[in-house]
């Protein structure tokens, strides 16, 4: 690759992953709980336990007609220019057993939303480049996985058990 071109398209990822967050910063959107002596998680105070009817109305979202199935929000807004797909998986009772984030972008814009979904969870500190996981020696309550494409577009998967 011409090293002119190189140059170009670095400098065109750094400046589209430093894009203001103009849906707000997730590090507000995510609430730590403690329900019955246990750690949670709900992020726009969606959680793990709540029936999915009621998480849609909290969103402002309704079950998309084409696509269906498990997505709370497809290709939404998420921080630093990535693309959200917020997911869940549920019973027959149609009760949220696990949410699942699923961030799309640059590579230096994924590597922000990481840094920033550590900090929410309390995971500063600890190595989560490649991932992280966060459980309270009984359960799991929350993991981040990264995966770098080849493609130029990274993924970053956060999802949340309880």
């Amino acid at each position: 690759m011409n090293r002119n071109l190189a140059v170009v398209l670095l400098s065109l990822s750094a400046s589209v992953a430093c894009a203001p967050d103009t849906h707000g910063d997730l590090r507000g959107q995510v609430a730590l709980r403690d329900a019955d002596g246990h750690p949670g998680v709900a992020y726009r105070g969606v959680q793990v336990g709540m029936g999915v009817d009621a998480a849609f109305d909290l969103l402002g979202e309704r079950p998309d007609p084409v696509w269906g199935g498990s997505w709370l929000l497809r290709e939404g807004e998420g921080d630093f220019g990535t693309r959200l797909d917020l997911m869940f998986t549920s019973g027959p009772d149609h009760v949220i057993g696990q949410l699942v984030l699923g961030y799309h972008g640059n590579p230096i814009a994924i590597g922000r939303v990481r840094e920033r979904w550590a900090d929410a969870l309390a995971l500063t500190g600890k190595d989560c480049d490649a991932g992280c996981y966060w459980d309270d020696g009984d359960a799991p309550v929350a993991s981040i996985r990264r995966e770098r494409g080849w493609t130029g577009t990274d993924e970053l998967t956060v999802t949340l058990y309880r």
